[in-house]
Order: C-alpha cells, then sequence, then structure tokens
C-alpha cells in the first residue's frame, strides 16, 4: 500500500525499478492504493476492484512481468476488513482467473490463516509460508505479520504447480515500525522450461505441529528474554523496542502505556535519536495521574549504563522500573 502514485514513482525510481500503481476508490478524493515494483519489464497491467463498501472501494492491481522473455502475472491486493465488508475473496479468485500466466497472488488479505475462506484460495494456490522449510518462515508462522497481534494477515500465495518456495520470513525487526504490518518475503524457484514444480506442502501430523508451534513459541521466548537482559543492563536500542511492543501491545509485552514511556525515556536518557524523537508521543498516553507517577522516577537517572564491575537488576512490576546498583570489586 503507497500513498498514490507519486510515492510509488519515488521509490521505484530510487530503486531503479518498474512500477504500476492503481488507487482505491474513496467517496472524497482518492488518496491510497496498491502498486507492484518490479527490476524486471513490465509488460501490461490492469486493475479488479475486489471490495465496494459504500464509502469506498478496494483495487487489486495485475503486473505481467517479463523474467528473461518469459511471462507471468503478479497480483496484489489490500483487501477490506470484515467490519466494512466480509467480500472480496471471490473476487479476488475472479481476477485470477482472468490472468492468462502462472499467478503470484500477494498482498493484505486482513484475514488469518484459520479463515476457511482462504480454503477457496488453498484450491489453486499454495502459501509460501508453510511450503518453505526454513527457521524464517518458521517465526512468520509463528509471530505473524500484525505488529499488534501474533497474527497473519499478509500473504504470499504462488500458483501450484508452477512454483517453488526457495525461502519465506518476516523482514529483519529493525524495519518492523515502518508500519502496522510486519514486512514479509518469499524467494521463489520457477522453471520457464515448462517443467512444473512440485509444489505440495508435507502433510503435517497434530504431533509435528505441536512440536513445530511449541518451537516457535520458545524461539519467540527466547528472544523476548534476551532483549529484556540487554535492556536491564542498559543497551538504549532494547530499552526503546520494549518502549515500542508495550505501547502496541505485541506479544509477550503487554498494552501498557506506563512501562512503554518509561521505556522509551530510559532510551532517551541514553541518546536514542528515535525514543528522543518519540518519547513526547509517549507522553501523550498518559493519563495525568500516570505522569504524576512517572515525574520523579524521571528525576533518578536510570538510563546511564552500569560502569564497569556494576550490577544492574531491574525490578519490574506494578510500582515500574526500579533500577539497583550495587558495586562490585573485581580483580584482574
Amino acid at each position: 500500500m503507497v500513498a498514490g502514485e507519486s510515492q510509488a514513482r519515488t521509490i521505484a525510481n530510487a530503486l531503479g525499478m518498474h512500477y504500476v500503481f492503481a488507487w482505491h476508490g474513496n467517496i472524497r478524493s482518492p488518496w491510497w492504493g496498491v502498486a507492484v515494483l518490479s527490476k524486471h519489464p513490465i509488460i501490461r497491467s490492469r486493475s479488479f476492484q475486489i471490495n465496494d463498501y459504500g464509502t469506498g472501494s478496494r483495487e487489486a492491481v495485475a503486473a505481467t512481468i517479463s523474467l528473461d522473455g518469459v511471462e507471468l502475472d503478479l497480483l496484489n491486493l489490500h483487501r477490506v476488513t470484515d467490519k466494512r465488508s466480509p467480500d472480496g475473496v471471490a473476487e479476488i479468485l475472479d481476477a485470477t482467473e482472468q490472468l492468462q500466466n502462472p499467478v503470484i497472488l500477494i498482498g493484505d488479505f486482513n484475514i488469518s490463516p484459520v479463515d476457511s475462506r482462504l480454503d477457496d484460495v488453498r484450491i489453486d494456490f499454495n502459501g509460501s509460508a508453510t511450503m518453505a522449510n526454513s527457521s524464517n518462515a518458521e517465526l512468520a508462522r509463528g509471530r505473524g505479520t500484525f505488529l499488534k497481534a501474533l497474527v497473519r494477515i499478509d500473504y504470499v500465495f504462488v500458483e501450484k504447480g508452477c512454483y517453488g518456495v526457495i525461502d519465506a520470513g518476516l523482514m529483519n525487526e529493525r524495519h518492523w515500525l515502518a508500519s502496522d504490518h510486519i514486512g514479509y518475503y518469499a524467494k521463489l524457484d520457477w522453471t520457464a522450461s515448462g517443467t512444473k514444480v512440485d509444489c505440495r506442502p508435507k502433510a503435517e501430523t497434530p504431533q509435528t505441529a505441536s512440536k513445530r508451534i511449541a518451537a516457535v513459541e520458545s524461539k519467540v521466548a527466547n528472544a523476548w528474554r534476551h532483549r529484556l537482559s540487554q535492556a536491564m543492563c542498559g543497551d538504549p536500542g532494547e530499552q526503546y523496542w520494549l518502549g515500542v511492543m508495550h505501547k502496541a501491545g505485541t506479544e509477550p509485552a503487554a498494552q501498557d502505556a506506563v512501562a512503554a514511556y518509561k521505556w522509551v525515556s530510559l532510551a532517551a536518557k541514553a541518546g536514542h535519536r528515535l525514543a528522543r524523537r518519540s518519547k513526547p508521543k509517549y507522553a501523550q498516553d498518559l493519563t495525568s495521574p500516570q505522569r504524576e507517577a512517572v515525574n520523579p522516577i524521571e528525576k533518578i537517572d536510570l538510563a546511564s549504563v552500569p560502569e564497569p564491575g556494576t550490577i544492574a537488576i531491574f525490578l519490574i512490576g506494578l510500582g515500574g522500573i526500579v533500577m539497583i546498583r550495587r558495586r562490585t570489586t573485581i580483580s584482574s
């Protein structure tokens, strides 16, 4: 999704890529839409309406791309949420039927993987996250693509029998704040010679599914413990990220405006650029009693990094964040 064709063009020019764009409809004035960027030539394009919900509409844009002289079709979409319209999936599949080449279907479906409406999509398409056998894909399946919850609503589907999936996963964590969605990628393999690629996903038993879910949960828990320990030891980058997670309620962090503000304050005092810039916005989330509660704590220099030979212990509870310093003698 991009804020108008000018933004799509600016990004494409900066990356040296080709692009196509389609506006979403709006009864006032259109201001955003969907785009496809490609480093390979785009032969032709067209748009399809997939939602019409009274005050506006949502479009999908199809791009026919020439890959070494062989054509493939890519359809990018942004389906509206169910609160506005439960429709859209049938319209998406109707659009794919009108495309002449092997299809890659991507975008924000605003539907979780367990939604039965995706069963119709899976008749002719495979999900890249389930086809890829990698730790990156495993994390994507477990963490999801929505920043505020552990749910996957963004997909890269590939037409059965035409594509193999080399890998799939989430973008590097330092880019997660670019949107309320986490960037998702897929690396595909397509044999243009006409040889069909076996795209059938391996059957998963309840036992293997349980082990896979447990492994993902363990990775998420370990990552959280590592981040927390680094923040407690004075890492401003990790302190900032804990503030971001508490503000959004990104699991396993509970949504807590006070905790979010305190972590960002720690990072800001340590000179973290983004923390210093965003601290006033975090303060706006606090109620008056909450502001009075955090002000006395802010007078203490909590953000200074422990000196060598100092053990920093953080106690996190209902009362907030407290740092206790205990000096130790280290003999060399």
